[in-house]
């Protein structure tokens, strides 16, 4: 296979991508990486090498490693807020809560956590997430369990 265009690599199947490999980095494709970066790091190495201007062997060795390396999905950190404002109507009065990088403002004051601001509230301790509706209570009714 004889490839000296990066723009080949867009149309490349799954099988062509392999191929392509096989070629370029004299070993087989790794399997947990998707197309778009499989198109990347071909085009890479196609223009480094007719360049000459390739990376060094400890950064091959970085990015081999990264390559092979189980791929991880990306999960939202359970103190990362999920939308920017929370509104509760609590009592007849409106309260509203904006998220800020460190926390949580609430009437112009700063809380580590949605379960502070909800305590400030209610005067008792309250889940926050569940006092705002992020987070949906346990049903009873689909599993038939007595409460």
């Amino acid at each position: 296979m004889a490839i000296s265009d990066p723009n080949e690599f867009l149309g490349m199947n799954r099988a062509g991508l392999a191929a392509a490999w096989k070629t370029l980095y004299k070993e087989p494709m790794p399997r947990s990486v998707g197309d778009p970066i499989l198109r990347l790091a071909l085009a890479y190495r196609l223009q480094a090498g007719s360049r000459g201007n390739d990376l060094s062997s400890a950064v091959l060795k970085r990015l081999q490693q990264s390559l092979t390396a189980p791929t991880r999905q990306r999960t939202r950190s359970a103190k990362t807020p999920r939308y920017e404002r929370y509104l509760r109507e609590w009592n007849g009065e409106m309260h509203i809560v904006e998220t800020i990088p460190n926390g949580f403002r609430y009437r112009d004051q700063d809380y580590r956590s949605l379960s502070e601001v909800a305590r400030k509230i209610t005067g008792t301790r309250w889940s926050g997430p569940l006092f705002f509706g992020v987070r949906k209570r346990p049903s009873t009714a689909r599993t038939g369990e007595a409460v």
